[in-house]
């Protein structure tokens, strides 16, 4: 822990900056701070709680949370969650990722965190408050987000390989399925429901509470998973099971939705779902393939039953995350640029700095910080 605390004179804002291994992010002031500026749900208490918890002790990533304080009133200014680790003599620092989050942030009100980029010496303060370390990767920023470059020096910005994508579902699902989704899109789905009921059953979409099912639901996932992504870090114990932990503990607070559809005993698809008010985000959807079920386009049929349970739960943004496949745009998204900050600390972070632009060893090393490097 760097126990140093750094007080900053500003326009209208004083904090104190620490550095620490361990955060309250099931705190009331944390809780206040996320509602007023935590831009999305990766950055909320229980997910961050969970993450530095289960996730990162197994993967050797050390807590590096820098958390800034009001001088007078003691009020959470910004929190801004990373982790740091050392590999053959690089130190990198990270937000808390590890392969999990799809929209990176520090969270705090923006305006407060426009001052304090103003501020005379701050940018000089936060770089000693981090020490140490050798470059700042801070991949997956959402425009959505207070820009971090904004508080480093010499950032490098750019635009991450994936993008986000979402619908926009205030409309409703009627609306959004006559205006969104082609004519033939929708005549399709419809037949293939139709013909599944007709052939097999009439498939049963729900939302799953119990533990026992949500493990089942779970097992479905890992071994359709394993079967079309042979690397995916879900098929890895502890991200396994820190999704699973999440599912079960976050049922009953509506913060997790694992949504699975069955037939004659039988699942053909689940999805793990992150909640933030109004806002759904899917993360690990799998659908069966297999046994004469691909001509059905399972799928397709998931995600329609999906939104129109959405519909009920009252959400108006269904955010299908990261990734560029093809099947998000044709189910009417909108397509969102992520962005990339890089930032070294000393000669040796430049020099490191220069070997990642060029995509050659650093790039790889990288990858071993963050094994999902996206």
């Amino acid at each position: 822990m760097n126990d140093l605390a750094f007080p900053v004179a500003g326009e209208d804002i004083a904090v104190d900056l620490t550095v620490e291994p361990r955060f309250d992010f099931r705190s009331k002031g944390y809780a206040d701070l996320f509602q007023r500026g935590g831009p999305s749900v990766f950055q909320s208490p229980f997910w961050l709680e969970a993450l530095y918890r289960r996730l990162a002790p197994r993967l050797d990533a050390e807590p590096a949370i820098v958390v800034a304080r009001d001088v007078v009133s003691r009020q959470l200014v910004f929190v801004l969650p990373l982790v740091r680790q050392t590999r053959f003599g690089v130190t990198v620092l990270q937000p808390a990722d590890i392969g999990v989050s799809d929209y990176n942030a520090i969270v705090g009100d923006a305006d407060r965190l426009e001052k304090l980029s103003r501020q005379a010496g701050f940018r000089r303060q936060l770089n000693a408050a981090l020490a140490p370390y050798d470059l700042l990767l801070f991949r997956k920023q959402h425009p959505a987000a207070f820009d971090i470059a904004k508080l480093l020096d010499r950032p490098r910005v750019s635009e991450n390989k994936n993008a986000a994508y979402a619908i926009d579902f205030s409309m409703g699902y009627e609306a959004w399925a006559r205006t969104k989704l082609s004519s033939s899109r929708r005549h399709t789905i419809a037949r293939k429901r139709r013909k599944l009921e007709r052939e097999v059953g009439k498939p049963d979409f729900r939302v799953l509470k119990d533990p026992d099912e949500i493990k089942e639901a779970f097992a479905f996932l890992r071994r359709v998973r394993a079967l079309r992504f042979p690397g995916d870090l879900f098929n890895r114990d502890e991200y396994y099971e820190f999704y699973l932990g999440l599912a079960i503990d976050e049922a009953e607070t509506g913060n997790v939705v694992t949504f699975a559809c069955r037939l004659n005993g039988r699942i053909l698809c689940a999805d793990f779902c992150l909640v933030n008010g109004t806002r759904l985000y899917t993360i690990i959807t799998g659908f069966e393939a297999a046994d004469g079920f691909e001509k059905y386009s399972i799928g397709y049929l998931s995600i329609a039953a999906l939104l129109q349970d959405c519909e009920r739960l009252g959400m108006e943004v269904i955010d299908l995350t990261i990734g560029n496949e093809g099947y998000k745009s044709s189910l009417g998204c909108e397509r969102t640029p992520l962005y990339n900050v890089i930032a070294p600390n000393g000669l040796g972070g430049r020099a490191a700095m220069q070997v990642y632009d060029r995509g050659g060893m650093l790039k790889s090393l990288a990858k071993k910080f963050a094994p999902n490097l996206r």
